[in-house]
């Protein structure tokens, strides 16, 4: 009998030992699950963040678009004033050189100075 009773005591022991290592593992299981939860919605909140954040540069996007394509007319006007402007450029130039061409051959054709030539023409 007394054997009996050290094999239950041995077992009730064993009982409470595994009761105990079960609950402590369920206890550690259990807060790796929280842990992994609250991973997993801070994920989530920092993915709708970059939802919102993706479109709304989605829509500004748009909106420069919009823009640019409304002024492209008059970037293309700018362009064409650009190059009015550089052929007027030459133009000048050209003249200028061209007058200063005609009065040294002015000059050299006769021996009244060149002042005195265009004081008679006004």
């Amino acid at each position: 009998m007394i054997r009996r009773e050290k094999e239950d005591d041995t077992i009730s022991t064993l009982i409470v030992k595994m009761t105990t290592y079960m609950l402590s593992e369920t206890i550690c299981a259990t807060e790796d699950y929280r842990y992994l939860e609250d991973i997993n919605n801070t994920i989530a909140e920092r993915y709708d963040v970059m939802t919102q954040q993706a479109t709304q540069s989605l829509q500004t996007l748009g909106e420069l678009e919009r823009e640019f394509a409304s002024i492209q007319t008059h970037f293309v006007l700018i362009d064409q004033l650009e190059q009015n402007v550089s052929r007027l450029e030459q133009a000048t130039l050209a003249l200028d050189a061209y007058s200063r061409d005609l009065g040294k051959f002015l000059v050299k054709k006769s021996d009244v100075p060149l002042e005195v030539k265009f004081m008679q023409l006004k």
